[in-house]
């Protein structure tokens, strides 16, 4: 918006439209899912496999988008970005600070991708900082 403000209407119905499609991805523990499709008939997200971890997975990765909420909302005051982020900044922990994690806590991933689930993501601790410290700089928490 700053760099390019001659966009600004193009750029805030993208995210508009963005933030309206993808905002219920967003667990209850934070996570996201890794991939899903949305019912037509329902409008319901449903979790969907694409070839991680063995079946429909979840991920921290949802960090980086709570960060792009908290960013963007400045931007579109209608909307409640931080709200989303703020699940996200208060549940996600060290234990889903993960690239990839099964739907079901209760469950493991398959053998070859079970490393996946085990290591540290940067991308999700990064941006989850990253998230935390512009939400303060910005007096959203």
């Amino acid at each position: 918006m700053e760099i390019d403000p001659w966009h600004r209407d193009r750029w805030r119905r993208f995210m508009t439209n963005a933030f309206a499609v993808t905002k219920d991805a967003v667990l209850p523990d934070g996570t996201a899912y890794s991939s899903a499709t949305r019912d037509p008939r329902t409008g319901k997200l449903i979790p969907v496999d694409r070839g991680w971890g063995g079946g429909p997975t979840r991920t921290g990765r949802s960090a980086i988008y709570g960060w792009g909420c908290v960013n963007a909302q400045r931007w579109l005051p209608g909307e409640d970005l931080v709200g989303v982020a703020r699940t996200i900044l208060e549940q996600l922990d060290l234990d889903t600070f993960r690239f990839i994690m099964p739907l079901d806590p209760a469950h493991e991933l398959p053998p070859d991708w079970r490393i996946e689930g085990e290591l540290l993501d940067h991308d999700s601790l990064v941006s989850w900082l990253w998230m935390y410290w512009e939400g303060r700089f910005r007096g959203y928490w």
